[in-house]
């Protein structure tokens, strides 16, 4: 994750300076930027997950041979 560490960097310059301005915005979007790209590995996270049960799922129905009679598999 580049992007916060950026912004943490601003947030040192900012205060190396002494510009509040420059270390609170710093703060701020490095924050934003952390929660931003939690959200995003926890959502493809959740995306594999999903991708997993539903061949999980698919392989068992297949070993089981009763893939026909699944109706909401049904055409």
């Amino acid at each position: 994750m580049v992007m916060p560490s950026l912004f943490s960097f601003m947030v040192a310059i900012g205060f190396f300076v002494q510009s509040w301005p420059l270390a609170l915005g710093g703060a701020v979007a490095a924050g934003v930027a952390g929660l931003y790209f939690s959200r995003k590995r926890r959502n493809r996270e959740l995306d594999d997950a999903v991708a997993r049960a539903k061949a999980f799922e698919e392989e068992q129905l297949a070993q089981s041979g009763d893939a026909g009679s699944d109706p909401e598999r049904a055409p």
